[in-house]
């Protein structure tokens, strides 16, 4: 600081020096890797319902705002000018040391131990540099465009512009004739072999509304999604369209899509597009967003995670929320957004969501299109078939899941999650039987044009990608429930044709006599079938590069996971046998009192929340049914472990390794426990056949 003030520089003229310098270090440091991101990923913005001008508030705060706070923590101190001296050089030595870290983090090896200190290493001689010479001082003033060419590209070249077009002049078709109710409903991460049993029914003991829809509606079981990621998958479907290059999920840039087909002769009030934003704002009345400083705050918090990711070691940086998970809300991972207090998020409230547009499906209107995109099952996994939640495991929101999302190749947390998302199933069952139930009430059930379908599925094979489709996950990704009932359907039928989530829209038309005015990758699904011989494509984010699979194989694959997932299963049907799925199962419902007991296992455990069951309430809203803790003393290999509950046998797991200890998670039932004070014992399982034993453990 005192050089800047040389050779006759006022000390107003050393401040600005200052902070421009700082002001370049931090665009270097911070605000370019962000803008980097964040233009990669400009959805990142419409899925959180952020506006244009959250947009450009953002972008110039991130430029200004910090160095200036580092300019009056140095003009605090204009009294003391040595110490204001340090304090400017420890913020340019920081800042550098970011950039150096940035750089070695880019090395193939990560920056381990050796690359951080010299990170740091660079950060002092910087700041060495910068007191001692007159180049490293001159070189940031020469630089002093910097962080206005940063603001520049991101918000004039990048794709992140594109939110900045305006949806007024999408043209709205008016020669429509309507004709049906109409109503679409969208899930999420949603794997057609989730609801399949061996031989290709639906399993109707745990899925019994989707079993009486497939009655009076076509079920297209070999249907797929042209997309795995969200924000693709669909604008897809409400466009007839596979994914373009940087098409953003807005009306700008999907102009033809069934709300501009349609909005001239339907009512669109009950569109919920929590994800999207396709539906031009002239035409659908967009739910009251949250106040202008909430929406950044929140979005601040995301980014500065995003942030930490990119500066910090990789084993800091691992201790972080993951940010590969969703779209938003990265500091509340594993609870819905309104829990954690942060708003208009995607994940925000998801059952209010869908009670909303059952509330807006209304036999008065029946010239209506209803439409809702629901981030259910989508993690995170917390509710049971009942509608009843739990409180999800400790940590990351998908255990299990590496910051690639990939699974670990222990097969423990991925069959547990499958169990989690099969129960989340249950509850999406019962969410559709309410809608089939409010659609008869209203007297609309047999003239609408209902369509059910999720945007991409999921897979929980171990050692592979949990929603990428490629490799051995591809089948899993690619398969989505598709039903179609069109009016006045009475009889319903299975359809194995080759069939995608691009002719949804085709069909929709196709049924209201409603030609698009636009060339359609997907075709009527009332029409002829596409050949045989003809793939299943999907496009991949975030690259959008093309794979495909011979459609035989497709099923081929799809077929032998769903026999794989009812082998993992515990005995019987519905679900006692997915709350028994693993080794073991054959114990579930049993009374300790009858199993041979064996001497203590030696071992200690550590029940996480084990509070919450001192009082109980089986009805309640929310149930202790995820029963998680750490185990001392367990053995090296993988142990199996029993819980009961008041002298019940309710849940088995097998033990894994997670951050250092060894843990364990079983789900329960809310049946299993009573009202009031419950006794949870955990066990270890040592044996097989007539010498197994259960083994206490303290």
């Amino acid at each position: 600081m005192e050089r800047l003030q040389r050779k006759g520089r006022t000390p107003q003229r050393g401040l600005l020096l200052a902070w421009i310098h700082l002001a370049v270090l931090w665009s270097f440091a911070v605000a370019k890797p962000l803008f980097d991101v964040l233009a990669d990923s400009p959805e990142f913005f419409v899925a959180r319902g952020n506006t244009s001008g959250d947009v450009a508030l953002l972008a110039f705060g991130l430029v200004l705002i910090p160095p200036t706070l580092m300019l009056v923590a140095e003009a605090a101190l204009f009294a003391v000018p040595r110490v204001r001296g340090v304090l400017h050089l420890v913020f340019v030595g920081a800042l550098t040391t970011a950039i150096a870290m940035q750089v070695f983090k880019s090395w193939k090896a990560g920056p381990g131990i050796p690359l951080t200190v010299v990170a740091l290493a660079c950060g002092v001689g910087a700041a060495l540099l910068y007191a001692r010479t007159e180049a490293a001082p001159s070189t940031l003033t020469v630089l002093a465009p910097a962080p206005l060419l940063f603001l520049f590209l991101f918000l004039v070249t990048s794709p992140v512009a594109d939110l900045f077009k305006s949806d007024a002049d999408v043209p709205v078709r008016h020669d429509v004739r309507a004709s049906a109710p109409v109503v679409l409903i969208v899930f999420d991460e949603f794997s057609v072999e989730t609801l399949m049993q061996p031989g290709g029914g639906i399993d109707a003991a745990r899925f019994p509304n989707f079993s009486a829809l497939a009655k009076s509606a076509t079920w297209f079981r070999n249907a797929t999604t042209v997309s795995d990621h969200t924000t693709d998958a669909v604008p897809a479907l409400l466009s007839g369209r596979f994914p373009g290059p940087d098409a953003l999920p807005t009306a700008a840039a999907h102009p033809n899509n069934l709300f501009t087909l349609l909005g001239g002769s339907y009512s669109l009030r009950n569109v919920t597009e929590p994800a999207t934003d396709l539906c031009p704002s002239r035409l659908c009345s967009q739910a009251t967003r949250p106040p202008t400083f909430d929406r950044l705050e929140s979005l601040g918090k995301d980014l500065t995670i995003v942030g930490l990711h990119r500066v910090l070691p990789q084993r800091l940086a691992a201790e972080l929320p993951a940010v590969n998970q969703g779209f938003g809300n990265f500091a509340a991972q594993g609870r819905d957004a309104a829990s954690a207090g942060i708003p208009g998020l995607a994940f925000e409230d998801r059952p209010a969501q869908f009670e909303r547009f059952i509330a807006g499906i209304d036999g008065d209107q029946p010239h209506s299109l209803s439409f809702i995109h629901v981030l259910l099952p989508h993690t995170p996994w917390q509710y049971l078939p009942s509608g009843q939640r739990y409180t999800p495991p400790e940590g990351e929101e998908v255990p299990g899941v590496d910051g690639n999302g990939v699974w670990t190749k222990d097969p423990v947390l991925p069959q547990q999650a499958l169990q989690r998302e099969l129960l989340q199933m249950g509850y999406v069952d019962r969410l559709l039987g309410r809608v089939v139930r409010r659609l008869r009430s209203e007297g609309l059930y047999d003239d609408a044009l209902l369509i059910l379908t999720a945007d991409h599925g999921i897979s929980f094979r171990p050692g592979t990608s949990r929603r990428t489709a490629v490799a051995t996950a591809a089948p899993d990704v690619l398969g989505v429930p598709l039903f179609l009932k069109t009016p006045h359907q009475r009889e319903g039928s299975v359809d194995d044709r080759n069939a995608t989530t691009a002719d949804i829209l085709p069909t929709v038309a196709d049924v209201l006599g409603a030609e698009p005015r636009w060339a359609t990758d997907g075709t009527s699904l009332l029409g002829f079938p596409r050949p045989p011989a003809d793939p299943v494509t999907v496009s991949v984010f975030p690259s959008r590069r093309k794979v495909s699979i011979p459609f035989a194989d497709y099923v081929r694959r799809r077929d032998e996971e769903v026999g794989a997932m009812r082998f993992r299963a515990g005995p019987g049907t519905g679900w006692a046998a997915v709350y028994a799925m693993g080794a073991d199962s054959d114990l579930f419902g049993r009374a300790v009192a009858e199993l041979p007991p064996g001497p203590a296992s030696g071992m200690r455990v550590t029940l996480h929340h084990a509070d919450a069951y001192a009082s109980v309430d089986p009805a309640g809203a929310e149930v202790p049914s995820f029963v998680e803790g750490a185990i001392g003393g367990a053995p090296a290999q993988r142990q199996r472990i029993a819980v009961a509950v008041n002298g019940v046998i309710e849940g088995v797991a097998s033990t894994h390794r997670s951050e250092g200890e060894v843990r364990f998670g079983a789900l329960v039932p809310a049946a299993a426990f009573r009202r009031g004070r419950n006794e949870v014992a955990v066990f270890a399982i040592t044996g097989t056949g007539k010498s197994r034993r259960l083994r206490p453990i303290s």
